[in-house]
């Protein structure tokens, strides 16, 4: 018998040798029949005057019947067909309990896998397919608490009929630790279908997931009972409207996704004013964003590269024209930019509307500045090359003078 690894945990026994299809490292030992060259009868193999194996060997191959020890000190039954096992199969630990039992088809495990706990009750139930496991499965304590349950389209052990709902009506389970401890999980099946769940979320607040079909919405709320966060996934993707709020049941955000991303998306200020808007194209990406004063009137606004993912979107790239306003509504700034970078004409105007200065942008780089006082008399004209150095051969206005020259009048 081929030798395969040994080196497993002791919880994972039957789901590793049921992946193996019972064909785990056996225990060497001296053997009744290694002298000869084709084996033929029962072999009874020993390790330090122990019986360790039995196995009816048919010209040189192992076949029916057999048993041997594996390095873990479990005895596999097992029912040999040539190289692989081919039925049922039963497992004992060192003490001679038996530990799991499973059935093998042409050396891959097939239909359901039991562990047992040492007085003989269900412990955990998986049901495999080509040798894998195809998804039910059933974990219960000694005294039938549940710590594991996937339910099927239907029953596959007669422990996880009442559980998984198949007995009618909605079944609640409220589930336990591996070890016994209390865990907080509560979830409620009918038909095989995963219709609720009660947990609590990284920080132990409450949260409550419903389930239809691929669809889940989910709730989740303050230590208080007043809710925090509500939401939907598809596939386990934000679709739809998410909305938060904070401790006091302030609305602080509520956006609409589809297929994952963000489409629109509001924030507000405590006051219940708007504190920024924002949608994306559902063809381009592009992002038109709007920002506000607490009193709710505009303080910015333009367009902005699609962001690979909704991170971005607190911070996104402008690209087109930003606008600037003055608490009081007016336009202070207009900018024009090209992915990121000042590209185009930017406007800096007085309180009364007219133009403070005017800077010419390309890739960056300012290449043209025109600075007027508020009656429209113009106080500055420069022109740089594309290092930053100026056109110009008159002096040079000191970085003072030039931040005066060109100051709004606010």
């Amino acid at each position: 018998m081929a030798l395969l690894s040994s080196a497993v945990a002791h919880a994972d026994q039957c789901t590793f040798i049921a992946r193996a299809g019972a064909k785990v490292s056996p225990r060497s030992g001296s053997c009744s029949r290694d002298n000869q060259s084709i084996k033929n009868g029962q072999e009874v193999c020993t390790h330090e005057g122990r019986t360790i194996s039995e196995t009816t060997f048919r010209g040189g191959e192992p076949q029916g019947p057999g048993w041997y020890t594996d390095y873990n000190n479990q005895k596999l039954e097992v029912r040999w067909k040539g190289a692989v096992v081919d039925g049922p199969v039963r497992v004992f630990d060192k003490t001679g309990a038996l530990e799991c039992t499973m059935t093998v088809v042409n050396g891959k495990a097939e239909g359901v896998v039991r562990e047992l706990w040492p007085g003989g009750k269900p412990k955990r139930a998986m049901l495999f397919k080509g040798g894998e496991a195809s998804g039910p499965k059933l974990g219960l304590l000694e005294d039938g608490k549940v710590f594991e349950l996937t339910c099927g389209e239907s029953s596959f052990t007669p422990e996880d009929r009442k559980l998984c709902g198949f007995e009618g009506g909605v079944s609640t389970v409220q589930f336990v630790q591996p070890d016994g401890r209390p865990r907080a999980y509560l979830a409620r099946y009918r038909g095989g279908q995963l219709l609720e769940e009660e947990t609590v979320d990284e920080k132990g607040r409450p949260m409550v997931r419903k389930h239809t079909g691929d669809r889940v919405d989910v709730t989740r709320r303050f230590e208080n009972g007043k809710t925090y966060r509500t939401y939907s996934t598809v596939k386990g993707d934000y679709d739809g409207d998410l909305k938060e709020w904070n401790e006091e049941g302030r609305l602080v955000e509520e956006a609409r996704y589809g297929k994952g991303r963000v489409i629109n998306r509001t924030r507000y200020y405590l006051n219940g004013k708007p504190k920024q808007e924002l949608s994306v194209d559902p063809k381009s990406g592009v992002i038109t964003a709007k920002e506000f004063y607490d009193t709710g009137t505009p303080k910015k606004g333009g367009t902005y590269q699609p962001c690979r993912n909704d991170r971005c979107l607190d911070y996104p790239t402008p690209d087109g024209t930003v606008r600037e306003f003055a608490e009081d509504g007016r336009l202070e700034r207009e900018s024009t930019y090209a992915a990121g970078q000042l590209d185009g004409v930017r406007r800096v105007l007085h309180k009364n509307g007219k133009p403070a200065s005017e800077e010419m942008y390309a890739k960056g780089q300012v290449r043209k500045l025109r600075c007027w006082a508020s009656d429209g008399k113009l106080q500055l004209e420069e022109e740089y090359f594309e290092d930053g150095s100026r056109k110009s051969g008159s002096p040079a206005p000191s970085s003072e003078e030039r931040a005066r020259l060109c100051r709004p009048d606010t």
